[in-house]
């Protein structure tokens, strides 16, 4: 807690003035060579300011705090928030127990957390916290009525947002987990919240087989939304120097 207030901090005076409206963004690295890491050392200030970064081990997690990112997405009736270039303080954390736990409180804060998946990054938060949700759309600039996925630990849990008919039965369990969405209807328990969904009755679920994502979202005991960690219209994220140079 004491490095997430830290990050929210960072910029003395300018940083108090301008309060994140996304909050903290954690970043989880899957599995980067070392060589790699060792690139990550600076992003270059690209006009509204820089990236700074800090090593501290493999494989490793990066913790990003955004500044002001302009207004909230609410104020756009067009449903696309800008995105400003704001600084974004970066520290390096190895994805053990500690880090998950720092992850998992990031989430239950209404944080964001750009977690691997077995294809790209994807930049996660609770499902059913539309303040955290909205963030997303935000931090993307993506048009909120694009609806995201939401990604579950287990069928169990995606039952409990979805309505799952005979046929995606047989595909959850013949595919799950992996990289294949289901869109079913929407389940009378669900907690996904109508933002994510775009206001839709129906509702688009996966089950990744990444072990990190799907140990941070089985500790979090409900779906993660999390759409490409990248900024919209951008090439998805493969690795977590992508994740922290594009963001």
């Amino acid at each position: 807690n004491s490095t997430v207030n830290a990050a929210r901090n960072v910029g003395g005076a300018s940083g108090a003035r301008n309060a994140s409206s996304i909050g903290p963004v954690t970043v989880i690295n899957g599995n980067r060579k070392a060589s790699e890491a060792n690139m990550i050392n600076a992003v270059p200030d690209n006009g509204g300011g820089g990236m700074a970064i800090k090593l501290i081990s493999e494989p490793n997690a990066l913790r990003l705090a955004a500044g002001e990112r302009g207004a909230v997405l609410a104020r756009y009736a067009c449903g696309v928030a800008p995105v400003k270039n704001t600084p974004m303080p970066v520290q390096i954390l190895q994805p053990d127990a500690t880090a998950l736990s720092s992850c998992l409180a990031h989430l239950q804060g209404g944080g964001l957390v750009a977690m691997p998946t077995e294809t790209v990054y994807g930049l996660a938060a609770d499902a059913s916290n539309a303040s955290a949700v909205a963030a997303i759309y935000e931090a993307k600039g993506r048009p909120r009525f694009n609806p995201l996925i939401a990604h579950v630990s287990d069928l169990d849990m995606a039952q409990v947002e979805g309505q799952f008919s005979e046929y995606a039965m047989k595909l959850a369990n013949a595919f799950w987990p992996g990289p294949l969405t289901l869109v079913v209807y929407l389940a009378p328990t669900a907690k996904t919240c109508d933002l994510a969904r775009a206001g839709l009755s129906t509702i688009a679920l996966r089950c990744p087989a990444h072990p990190i994502a799907r140990e941070l979202i089985e500790l979090f005991g409900g779906p993660l939304v999390a759409p490409s960690a990248t900024l919209s219209g951008r090439i998805s994220p493969t690795t977590a120097r992508q994740v922290a140079k594009d963001l």
